[in-house]
């Protein structure tokens, strides 16, 4: 699932290459965070009706970006009973933070491997 550094160097960067470069994520995974941007909250059948994707497949990719702090799991109450669970994405200028943070670590990370050469 690891995003190839030789990909990074060989075209220019979009938004949802970093992404999915900082975060060790999929394709798919890019995917469902941008559908559920687009959406709001939403829940994992509605996510994997407008990707076209079984809602076993999205919910993977959706438990991969709560645990990159992308996404939020809220349990929402059912005034007739009962529960379920919607993700929202987390603010833009949270993830931006995140992953500028990601970004300065590895560069760092870089240099003194380079220092050691």
């Amino acid at each position: 699932m690891a995003f190839p550094l030789k990909a990074l160097q060989a075209r220019r960067l979009s938004c949802a290459d970093v992404i999915q470069c900082a975060f060790d994520l999929g394709g798919q995974d890019v995917r469902v965070y941008e559908a559920v941007n687009n959406l709001g909250a939403a829940r994992t059948e509605e996510i994997a009706k407008i990707l076209g994707k079984d809602a076993s497949v999205v919910y993977r990719s959706l438990q991969r970006l709560v645990l990159c702090s992308v996404l939020v799991k809220t349990k929402r109450i059912l005034d007739e009973g009962g529960y379920y669970y919607a993700y929202e994405a987390v603010p833009k200028a949270q993830v931006k933070r995140k992953l500028k943070a990601c970004v300065e670590d590895w560069r760092k990370q870089m240099l003194t491997a380079i220092d050691r050469l």
